[in-house]
């Protein structure tokens, strides 16, 4: 079987975390800020910054390269698509959330970390998610391991509640449905 190299792998979410188009969402969305209060009514963008560091690293190659056969790519990472940003079959794979979001009908919830790259796939999944009691919710300052990201603050300590605003959150949601 041959096998697919690819030697520079584009990684244009991480290279500039700017590009709305990966890192913002579409409509206007809830924002949970450090202080526990919601903000509404606005496009919500990533306050990540761009990590020099990460050009370097994408060359080499355990994190620039993937190694495929033609069956595992079309299996589990090709999807068909008109329009890499908004024309994709999502159900053209067998690895897709987004495909697999579209038959959740129970209650749940979408979070979003400001400080990270997928606030936008976040927004899709919501989005795309059946269920008629959804939620979606960006959390001011998180990384994707919720906690607060420090090189991203305004002013030391402006993110510090990022990880208990996010659980006060979804104990609140919860409980309020089960």
């Amino acid at each position: 079987m041959p096998v697919h190299r690819d030697p520079v792998r584009a990684r244009p979410r991480i290279s500039d975390p700017g590009i709305a188009a990966f890192n913002s969402t579409k409509k206007p969305a809830k924002l949970l800020k450090n202080d526990g209060t919601i903000r509404t009514g606005e496009i919500v963008s990533s306050v990540a910054r761009p990590d020099p560091a990460n050009a370097t690293k994408h060359l080499r190659y355990q994190d620039g390269t993937r190694t495929f056969t033609l069956r595992s790519f079309l299996s589990a990472n090709a999807v068909r698509a008109n329009n890499s940003l908004d024309d994709i079959d999502y159900c053209s794979s067998n690895n897709s959330t987004a495909c697999a979001v579209q038959s959740i009908s129970v209650p749940v919830m979408f979070f979003a970390m400001e400080a990270y790259y997928f606030i936008a796939d976040n927004e899709l999944m919501f989005n795309l998610a059946k269920s008629k009691d959804k939620d979606f919710v960006v959390i001011e300052g998180a990384t994707h391991g919720f906690t607060p990201c420090a090189p991203c603050e305004p002013s030391p300590g402006a993110y510090s509640n990022s990880m208990k605003n996010l659980f006060d959150y979804a104990r609140d949601w919860i409980n309020a449905r089960f």
